[in-house]
């Protein structure tokens, strides 16, 4: 009986207060600016550790949301209540969010931010330190 109240109470409050506020914070975090640091994070972790770009992409928006923004009940409440949380409109987890919207939805903006990091990072002036990296990035 306990256990049911206490999930009765988890799940009312994801549904009237978590979700809303966590759309309203993934409508803030999906912005040019956002991917624009998003791919210059990406692009030094690249080059630091071999970490895939894209990966590298939505594993650190899925790590704001869950523990910078305070989400990860969120995404503990998606894995354990799934037939709850497929009726409720926005509730799909972080790194599915991620995934799907937050990378999916910018390529186009996310090439733009790639270049501007390769001319920033690998060929700045007319010779960078990876001169092998900026021929392409260098003809525009």
């Amino acid at each position: 009986m306990y256990v049911g109240a206490v999930d009765a109470g988890w799940t009312a409050d994801v549904a009237k207060n978590a979700l809303p506020a966590l759309t309203v914070k993934r409508n803030e975090y999906n912005t040019k600016a956002q991917v624009k640091t998003a791919a210059f994070l990406a692009g030094d972790k690249y080059l630091s550790s071999g970490t895939p770009i894209a990966g590298g992409i939505k594993t650190h928006c899925a790590d704001e949301f869950a523990q910078t923004f305070g989400f990860a009940h969120v995404d503990r409440w998606i894995m354990t209540h799934q037939d709850k949380a497929s009726a409720l409109q926005g509730a799909q987890t972080n790194l599915n969010w991620c995934e799907g919207t937050f990378w999916a939805k910018n390529k186009q903006e996310f090439a733009v931010r790639f270049h501007d990091y390769a001319k920033a990072k690998l060929c700045p002036g007319a010779a960078g330190p990876r001169p092998s990296a900026c021929v392409t990035a260098s003809s525009d």
